[in-house]
């Protein structure tokens, strides 16, 4: 599983960057193969290799990811988050890493933005299908050394992170990039 987890996300970064041009290159979307017909569990299977159920636990409710000192972050309760949005803004907020009232941070976005519209209609109606449960989770409150990490530049929004990975996109070749696999 392991193995799959890492050549995927290999993959993804491999096909969404390409060699320095003076033209900013169209990137081509990347279409996770599908191992079922089924378009909820195809979405399921996006969320689990993408890191959904990672950061925002199993049942997608939110995790506690705060540390003392540096601020009180959560992860969203998707059950509860996911219903405000039409399926068009969803997929902006899963892309751009920021919803319509604020940036997102610690959202890996960067990871969403070179999706097929078919992947992110299947990851979008698998979210759907999670009845709204747990309480929403709190807003980010930012510590001293979070503040001082951003300050520094050092700890940016999602937003920031996916317009930093086209730049670098842009600038590194991917014959430069070693395939690592772990069992």
């Amino acid at each position: 599983m392991k193995f799959t987890v890492v050549l995927s996300a290999v993959l993804l970064c491999v096909t969404a960057c390409t060699e320095q041009r003076d033209e900013i290159p169209v990137e081509a979307p990347v279409q996770f193969q599908r191992a079922s017909a089924d378009t909820i569990s195809h979405g399921k299977r996006i969320a689990d290799v993408l890191g959904c159920t990672g950061c925002h636990g199993s049942d997608l409710t939110g995790e506690d990811w705060s540390e003392p000192g540096f601020g009180k972050l959560w992860t969203a309760n998707l059950t509860r988050a996911v219903p405000r949005y039409t399926n068009e803004q969803l997929a902006r907020v899963i892309k751009e890493g920021a919803r319509p009232d604020r940036e997102l941070w610690e959202m890996p976005s960067h990871l969403f933005t070179h999706l097929t519209n078919d992947d992110m209609s299947a990851l979008i109606a698998f979210l759907r299908t999670k009845t709204p449960t747990g309480p929403p989770r709190p807003e980010p409150v930012f510590e001293e050394g979070a503040r001082r990490e951003i300050a520094a530049g050092t700890f940016t929004s999602s937003r920031a992170q996916v317009k930093e990975n086209a730049t670098v996109c842009r600038r590194t070749s991917v014959r430069s990039m070693p395939l690592v696999a772990t069992s």
